[in-house]
């Protein structure tokens, strides 16, 4: 083992405590964006569709307001119409 963490510029304690964590542990032992441990995985996942979901909310908050906006100035020319049959009773 010495000679392994020779050849990859490490101190032999190191490579035997990375070796006791992986057995121990398995891939668990070494969390990151690599390997993580599935409650990391599923926190990245939700947040990355967290993400999408906000993005079509607000395309769909625009198609909202752009489609509504012709219902809006029929309600206004109706509500001028009124107001001036009003006016002129």
């Amino acid at each position: 083992m010495a000679h392994l963490a020779r050849d990859l510029g490490i101190s032999d304690s190191a490579l035997s405590k990375w070796c006791k964590e992986f057995g121990a542990r398995g891939e668990e032992a070494f969390p990151g964006k690599g390997h993580q441990i599935p409650v990391e995985e599923e926190i990245r996942t939700l947040k990355r569709e967290n993400e999408v979901l906000r993005q079509e909310r607000d395309i769909l908050k625009k198609a909202l307001s752009i489609f509504a906006q012709p219902l809006i100035d029929q309600g206004n020319a109706l509500l001028q119409q009124v107001s001036n049959l009003a006016a002129s009773a």
